[in-house]
């Protein structure tokens, strides 16, 4: 504007200022000093305060004064988290505020009951979010390789809410182990009270041996477990319950205690397995396993009954697209029941198997560990049903009936694809975006 009002052009302008700044300073071979050429007091100062030239009867022609301490650097702008196309299911993308992307090529861990993370590979912990008895954990993108695993514990379910792209080459463990639940896995408030809603009911004592405890139920029935010798009666299973949507996100349920002996209390049901969603806002592949196994019923002592086992818990899988590779399992099977106590003589019988995380294969009951204790039945698995204990003899209790089947879902906005034979056990539900992912 300046340049303008006095008539010059600015390229005139532009010269006559590199002009200017020529006469006013000079480099010389002994550092920066004034047009005299003489250096400044402090070499490593640039004219650090204005002053005089060497000829005092006429002032600087160019002094350029640099504070000595840097200017106050202004944090840069927050990135904004981009944002999610679909609606996800349980969670509002838009109160979450992630802050990195992760990486997982290590055993990483994390627990929702207390937000610890056992194992991290070095990589920047996301902030926990507690919300409606949900634990989420926003990221920007989310990986984890080949070489890489995630396991999920603790009270609650835990949803990974991923503003960008997932890509899962290592395994994701949501699933019980015999009687200690997946993470949301066994609660009361989904479950119910044993005999009651999903949990197994407890078998009951007579004379001197117990009945076995039913099967937890949660996206299938589970399965009765089996009157003892002398008559203990059965625990009946535990039925089917929540919604095929995994909305709320919840847990499988717990099998029955078996009925104790008049020397044992009777061997604890599985635990039912945890709630894990993945929620991606662009892009989900899988070619792993992604489980939430139901545990297995624990084998009796003398004479008491088999504990039942545990339903399989939840997956719920949703993205912009997702893309099943041949090497994916997504699974939420039942686990077996507990083998009933021996009518001769104390000693350990035989566990349930826990739910099979990588197949659509049953998870055994327990059996061959006695011949007078009933073996357990065995967990619900693909279309498969959990199947009902056996009745003990010659004093022996009877065997826990088996979990039933777990839940999966998945929910694609533009398409779900499917590379070869990827297991989905039990059969997924799913939203109209991924019915090329049914099975």
């Amino acid at each position: 504007m300046f340049v303008r009002r006095l008539g010059i052009s600015p390229a005139l302008a532009g010269v006559a200022l590199v002009a200017g700044l020529t006469a006013g300073c000079k480099f010389n071979e002994n550092g920066i000093g004034g047009d005299d050429g003489t250096p400044d007091a402090s070499p490593s100062a640039i004219d650090a305060a204005p002053g005089p030239d060497a000829d005092p009867n006429r002032p600087d022609a160019m002094v350029t004064t640099f504070d000595a301490s840097p200017p106050d650097a202004a944090p840069p702008d927050a990135v904004p988290a981009p944002p999610f196309p679909y609606a996800p299911s349980n969670f509002d993308p838009d109160t979450l505020a992630p802050l990195t992307a992760v990486t997982l090529d290590c055993n990483a861990r994390f627990d929702s009951t207390d937000l610890s993370f056992g194992e991290w590979c070095g990589q920047p912990e996301p902030i926990p979010v507690q919300r409606d008895g949900l634990v989420i954990l926003p990221v920007l993108d989310f990986e984890i390789t080949n070489n890489g695993s995630l396991i999920l514990r603790g009270n609650r379910p835990v949803i990974l809410a991923v503003f960008g792209t997932a890509t899962i080459d290592g395994d994701i463990d949501a699933g019980a182990r015999r009687d200690q639940a997946g993470p949301g896995g066994s609660l009361e408030a989904s479950c119910g009270t044993p005999g009651n809603g999903g949990t197994g009911a407890l078998g009951t004592l007579t004379d001197n041996s117990g009945g076995g405890g039913g099967g937890g139920g949660f996206g299938s029935d589970g399965a009765d477990g089996r009157d003892s010798a002398d008559g203990g009666n059965l625990g009946s299973k535990g039925s089917t319950n929540g919604e095929e949507t995994l909305v709320p996100l919840r847990g499988g349920c717990a099998g029955g205690r078996g009925g104790p002996s008049d020397v044992q209390g009777g061997a604890a049901g599985g635990a039912g397995g945890g709630a894990v969603q993945l929620s991606a806002a662009q892009t989900l592949t899988v070619n792993a396993v992604i489980s939430a196994p139901g545990g297995g019923g624990s084998g009796a002592s003398e004479r008491d009954g088999g504990g039942g086992g545990g339903s399989g818990g939840a997956v719920l899988l949703e993205a912009d697209s997702i893309s099943l590779g041949s090497n994916a399992a997504i699974t939420a099977n039942g686990g077996g029941g507990g083998e009933g106590g021996s009518g001769t003589g104390p000693g350990q019988e035989d566990n349930g198997r826990n739910g099979e995380t990588d197949s659509a294969t049953p998870a055994a009951g327990g059996a061959g560990g006695t011949s007078t204790g009933g073996n357990g039945g065995d967990g619900g698995a693909g279309d498969i049903d959990a199947t009902v204990g056996t009745a003990g003899n010659s004093d022996g209790g009877g065997g826990g009936g088996g979990g039933g089947r777990g839940r999966i879902r998945l929910n694609a906005l533009t398409s779900c694809t499917v590379t070869g034979t990827p297991v989905r056990s039990p059969s997924a539900s799913t939203n109209s975006g991924a019915g090329d992912c049914a099975n």
